[in-house]
């Protein structure tokens, strides 16, 4: 398989040789990723518009990072964009704080495509059980290659008391883990990480 130093290089390649843009690679990979995980959903037979079912529901677990967030936020575009499959998403940051404008274009095409958000794993919980439909899937998108959870908590905050937003954050993150976990030794749900799993 590819180090990280490696798919680096291969994404600098195709920037500077092939013109192969960072807006290009995120909807290929988009494309693609969404193409494998509504096969894995059941594919057509399932997905289509005459089936009276209520469609698989599909949790996205993500950081507001460039890589991840941004490319989890295209993969849930695809996914729910033709209505077959609902898709809720939890930012390892509320979503309202979110740094990157990549990730916040992708975010509000997400929301325009019936992509729906929420703030908290309480509200997470809740929005399931209204739905009343159980989760089906998890997408892992908490942590890319190029970085890892602490991460997500300590160079953003780095200035800040660690009793306060950083350990709000970790505590965040924890808890997006830990339900994730409950979720799927509960009921066998498939979980799919982008890069890596960011699972304890």
């Amino acid at each position: 398989m590819a180090t990280p130093v490696q798919l680096l290089e291969i994404e600098r390649v195709n920037s500077e040789q092939y013109g192969i843009t960072s807006n290009i690679m995120v909807e290929c990979f988009a494309m693609n990723a969404s193409f494998f995980l509504k096969q894995k959903l059941g594919g057509r037979a399932r997905l289509r518009l005459n089936n009276n079912n209520p469609g698989p529901l599909v949790v996205i677990l993500t950081s507001d990072s460039t890589r991840s967030g941004e490319r989890a936020m295209a993969l849930g575009r695809h996914m729910c964009q033709s209505g077959h499959v609902r898709v809720i998403a939890l930012f390892t940051c509320p979503s309202n704080d979110l740094q990157d404008s990549q990730v916040k274009e992708q975010f509000e095409l997400f929301k325009k495509c019936g992509g729906k958000a929420v703030n908290t794993v309480s509200a997470l919980e809740s929005a399931i059980e209204k739905l009343n439909s159980p989760v089906e899937m998890i997408v892992d998108a908490m942590q890319g290659f190029d970085c890892n959870l602490t991460d997500l908590y300590e160079d953003n905050y780095m200035t800040q008391d660690y009793d306060g937003p950083i350990s709000s954050i970790k505590n965040r993150i924890t808890n997006m883990i830990s339900w994730s976990n409950q979720i799927s030794n509960n009921n066998s749900k498939q979980i799919w990480s982008l890069d890596i799993p960011s699972g304890y």
